[in-house]
């Protein structure tokens, strides 16, 4: 469990201690965000789009808003205006360890994890609950949008005691200097669209999207339910647990260090884990529609 993160909530120092180190730990930066949600917003019912549309701002999308809640994180200058929400954005397991509840995401109040607040939300949104903020299904639709597409970035499901791969620094394809983070975050994804021709995240979203499968959206479809459903806690935990695979295999292909203590990630790392990254972009899409179709009747 990585102290820096777990209890960042305990004390406002730890905030911005944790704020300060990992500037970088916002999990798939704007275009893997944007993404998940255009491909989310073609997989909605009609129900579910209509909701949505009703939710939402004169303005908005679901794009517009998948990056909303990591403005409420805040940085080093502004430690953010909602500080029990870093906890929110990720579930730390173990380099190398099976997923355990009691010790990753355990109960409590104001939630551990990515996986309690996709529960506690998706309650709100469904009406079943009242939400942490004068029960605001808004808040809770933009949270959700958000948090899907964190758990499916893969070094937001690990813990070596480095915050999620904010610790190590690498070097990029020998040009740049990157925190092993910010080469899921943002990294493998720019050279993927590079490397496709495409510069626009939307048109991007729409050449994943056609490359789903019939059977990957039908995972989409709600159930015969006539009322609100949710998504239960043991499926979300089952995307986190596929996530912390695909993080096992980026730390074990890291190689040795350099003098400087920098990891030197070329081809062969691209290679390995390029295609990666999109299945999870397309299964974050897909599993944030599921949850919207489910709470939104």
């Amino acid at each position: 469990m990585n102290i820096n993160r777990r209890f960042a909530v305990v004390t406002s120092l730890t905030i911005i201690l944790l704020l300060t180190v990992c500037p970088t730990s916002f999990a798939w930066g704007q275009n893997g965000h944007a993404i998940v949600a255009q491909i989310a917003s073609r997989l909605l019912t009609p129900e579910a789009s209509n909701e949505v549309d009703d939710m939402l701002h004169d303005g908005e999308s679901l794009v517009s808003v998948a990056t909303w809640a990591d403005g409420l994180r805040g940085n080093f200058n502004n430690p953010g205006v909602r500080p029990e929400t870093p906890l929110w954005h990720f579930v730390d397991i173990p380099l190398n360890k099976n997923y355990d509840p009691i010790r990753d995401c355990s109960e409590t109040p104001n939630g551990s994890c990515a996986i309690s607040a996709l529960v506690a939300f998706q309650d709100v949104l469904a009406q079943i609950r009242k939400g942490y903020y004068g029960n605001s299904r808004y808040e809770a639709l933009k949270f959700i949008v958000h948090f899907v597409g964190d758990i499916h970035q893969p070094l937001h499901c690990i813990d070596d005691n480095d915050a999620g791969g904010n610790f190590k620094k690498v070097v990029w394809l020998d040009v740049s200097a990157w925190k092993l983070h910010g080469i899921w975050d943002d990294a493998i994804l720019s050279e993927n669209m590079k490397r496709a021709n495409f510069v626009d995240e939307i048109k991007y979203a729409n050449a994943l999207f056609a490359g789903l499968t019939t059977g990957q959206k039908s995972q989409a479809k709600p159930g015969s339910s006539a009322t609100p459903t949710v998504v239960k806690r043991g499926v979300i935990e089952g995307w986190a647990t596929e996530a912390h695979v695909i993080a096992n295999n980026a730390y074990s292909d890291l190689g040795p260090k350099d003098s400087s203590q920098r990891y030197h990630l070329n081809e062969p790392y691209y290679t390995n884990h390029k295609k990666q990254v999109d299945d999870q972009l397309k299964m974050a899409g897909v599993r944030l529609a599921r949850i919207l179709n489910e709470n939104l009747r």
